[in-house]
């Protein structure tokens, strides 16, 4: 292989001797190697394991090119899986977030990446994937807003805007914190209720704390 894309050439010299009864002979050929591009060669990279939402790079820097020329562009393309937005697609080493996966833990989405490679005049292509594990998110828990009631009036609790990131379904716990003690019956419901006690002028406050897990 000669270096240089195309245009180059080379010539190779060759003597022949031929002897026979203590008298020989020479005569010599040329050959004319001549230099042809050979497509650059992409490398992708090797296959990536990563969680959901992390920032994940891509890179074809061991590309190379087989005449010595230097790669002149690259381009990044998605192919399959939850479509994500590149950046820096036309670089050796673009990025993006990986998505967010529906459900808690266990699962998991390929993406496949194509890049094309080239030194101008003929293209190398070369294909990679990226394996998206699902994370499991804490639920985020809502107890509801504060609430003024008459001493011995039913009082109903309301965690049901409760939620989680993942669409897991959660399940709910109650408990009193401080306050003049109530009975608080259905503890694992979103919305109990209890009979608000009898107290002193002045009122009192009861603080109620809800606890949400996925």
């Amino acid at each position: 292989v000669l270096p240089g894309g195309v245009g180059g050439n080379q010539t190779l010299t060759f003597r022949l001797t031929v002897s026979s009864g203590g008298v020989s002979h020479e005569d010599t050929i040329d050959v004319t190697v001549k230099n042809v591009n050979h497509a650059s060669v992409a490398d992708a990279g090797p296959t990536q394991t990563v969680n959901e939402a992390s920032q994940v790079a891509l890179s074809a820097t061991n590309s190379y090119d087989p005449d010595g020329d230097p790669i002149v562009s690259y381009q990044w393309n998605q192919d399959s899986g939850p479509s994500v937005t590149l950046t820096g697609g036309d670089t050796a080493q673009p990025g993006f977030a990986a998505p967010l996966l529906a459900g808690g833990i266990g699962g998991s989405e390929i993406l496949t990446f194509t890049v094309t490679a080239s030194d101008g005049l003929l293209t190398g292509v070369d294909t990679v994937q990226v394996i998206v594990e699902q994370v499991n998110h804490a639920p985020t828990a809502n107890a509801g807003t504060d609430q003024t009631k008459f001493e011995d009036s039913v009082v109903t609790l309301n965690g049901a805007t409760s939620s989680d990131p993942d669409g897991d379904p959660v399940t709910y716990l109650w408990s009193q914190v401080s306050g003049p003690s109530v009975v608080l019956p259905n503890v694992t419901n979103s919305t109990p209720t209890f009979t608000a006690p009898a107290v002193g002028p002045g009122g009192a406050l009861l603080t109620f704390q809800l606890l949400v897990s996925d």
